[in-house]
């Protein structure tokens, strides 16, 4: 069992949430089918790797395409600086809205999309830690915003392990400020 300090309490990949604000109107996978969402977070990111320290600006794009029945695709791309300059990082994948999956790619884990009120939360694990992305829609789910913690792990130690952007080994973040972020939402 993983226990990640945050606001939301998780047990694995059951998410315990309070309900929406009775002002909030609840978003349903129908609502949201044919949308897609764009949304990224800028960090100032510090962090470990072979020993040594370093600190630079980073940003995630996700774009979520939803489908029927809460069927979504979609794209992670992942912009870091590092001491050779900078690098991108692109991943595709796909599921079901509360269906936990595992997570492709150098970075392995899982992850799992849970729609509740006004609200579309992403969970994810990494080798060490994880991450959170909450996207809470406006009424009618026709505009959006984001706010995306790393999470660390109870008892795991204090930084956040997983492999590095564009692959090459592992890094430690030790500290990720959440600077700006962006969302919107595009009807087809």
């Amino acid at each position: 069992m993983r226990r990640f300090l945050n606001a939301t309490a998780c047990l694995g990949f059951y998410c315990l949430t309070g309900a929406a604000p009775a002002a909030a109107q609840a978003i349903t996978p129908e609502l949201l089918q044919g949308a897609t969402i764009v949304a990224t977070v800028h960090y100032e990111i510090q962090w470990r790797r072979g020993g040594q320290e370093f600190s630079g600006p980073g940003s995630v794009t996700y774009q979520l395409n939803i489908g029927a029945g809460g069927s979504y695709t979609g794209t992670v791309t992942r912009r870091g600086q590092t001491p050779r300059g900078p690098v991108t990082s692109t991943q595709s994948f796909s599921g079901t809205l509360g269906r936990a999956r595992e997570a492709r790619g150098a970075m392995g884990g899982h992850a799992v999309w849970l729609l509740s009120g006004n609200t579309l939360r992403m969970l994810r694990t990494y080798q060490v830690g994880g991450k959170t992305a909450v996207i809470s829609f406006g009424p009618g789910a026709r505009s959006c915003t984001i706010r995306s913690p790393f999470m660390r792990e109870i008892g795991a130690g204090s930084a956040i392990r997983r492999e590095a952007i564009g692959g090459g080994g592992t890094v430690e973040i030790t500290s990720a400020r959440q600077t700006s972020s962006s969302c919107q939402v595009a009807r087809r």
